[in-house]
């Protein structure tokens, strides 16, 4: 890359001695030039492609990042820079930080959750009971609300529901977990 054809702005932003660098410009501005020429500069300086991440909101414009780098670097440095939307590369830390780190998809918790609620209702045969959609539901804004304890939560919610019911529920919750 050409690093004449930036304008001041973006050229401060690749000269920059700041570990690290956020670029937060409007579109059609020239980010992905901008940070383009940032990792260019740093990997003409020497720095191990090992030691640069580059994260971004969607694959795409990962995968355009690293086909511009491509066209000024060779493609075995380059598949030590970490690079890709902060879900992958968050995803990628979590699986090599935790032996048996692994993530399930939504439609496979649901079925999970609907294994653990019909062994406990056709343990127990409840009347009363939310079905087992609505309390996923409830189970997950829990999970949002940032509950400590489901039980707690369900009482917040529902103060004037059967204490037994609601420990059903926990019950059902219990299992999911499990």
């Amino acid at each position: 890359m050409d690093l004449k054809q930036l304008n001041s702005e973006q050229t401060l932003a690749v000269n920059s001695t700041a570990r690290e660098n956020l670029v937060i410009a409007s579109a059609g501005t020239g980010k992905t030039s901008t940070i383009i020429g940032r990792i260019t500069k740093l990997l003409s300086d020497g720095v191990a492609a090992g030691e640069i991440m580059l994260l971004t909101f969607t694959n795409k414009a990962a995968r355009e990042m690293i086909h511009r780098l491509e066209l000024s670097f060779n493609k075995k440095m380059l598949d030590e820079l970490r690079a890709g939307t902060f879900h992958a590369l968050s995803y990628q830390f979590l699986k090599q930080s935790q032996d048996n780190f692994y993530l399930k998809s939504p439609s496979d918790l649901k079925t999970i959750f609907k294994t653990a609620y019909e062994s406990i209702y056709n343990a127990h045969l409840a009347e009363e009971l939310f079905s087992y959609d609505y309390l996923f539901d409830l189970y997950n804004r829990s999970q949002v609300d940032d509950a400590q304890d489901f039980g707690t939560w369900l009482e917040q919610k529902y103060p004037d529901a059967d204490a037994q019911v609601l420990n059903f529920y926990v019950n059902i919750s219990d299992n999911y977990e499990q």
